[in-house]
């Protein structure tokens, strides 16, 4: 009986993976905190923001756009936002929103045909075709 007869108790946390998913953060290694952050595929005006991702499977390129609306990143971002299924209005969100053309949960990839860069005319045109994205995330949209 020997002790002083009190038994610690182990007190249950998270695991660090656990908690590192719960609360995400920036990348720390490439995340620069004086740096300041905008999305650039919005238009002014615009209720969407474009999205542009270049796949490539050995020497074959594609190009996709994404046009993300509002009310999509809202809802994934806070958890909630209009929605028509429920009797809510997309109006809320942006007027000029026609449901008729898209609907706001779904997203429509727009994705170029597969260039070949072994062939000069697919070349040239997969390059038409980067240089027009870079030209467009690089347009001045007054905001600095």
């Amino acid at each position: 009986m020997g002790g002083n007869g009190a038994k610690k108790r182990k007190i249950n946390r998270p695991s660090l993976n656990v908690q590192a998913y719960l609360d995400p953060k920036p990348p720390e290694s490439t995340w620069e905190a004086k740096v300041e952050y905008r999305r650039i595929g919005k238009a002014p005006g615009s209720n969407h923001d474009n999205i542009f991702l270049i796949s490539a499977l050995n020497h074959h390129i594609s190009i996709l756009n994404i046009p993300i609306p509002d009310q999509y990143l809202e809802y994934i971002t806070n958890g909630s936002a209009a929605d028509p299924a429920k009797g809510s209005s997309v109006k809320d969100f942006a007027p000029d929103f026609n449901p008729a053309s898209q609907e706001w949960w779904l997203l429509q990839v727009k994705r170029s045909k597969w260039y070949d860069l072994l062939i000069p005319e697919e070349r040239a045109e997969a390059m038409r075709g980067v240089w027009g994205a870079c030209g467009w995330c690089m347009r001045d949209t007054g905001g600095g």
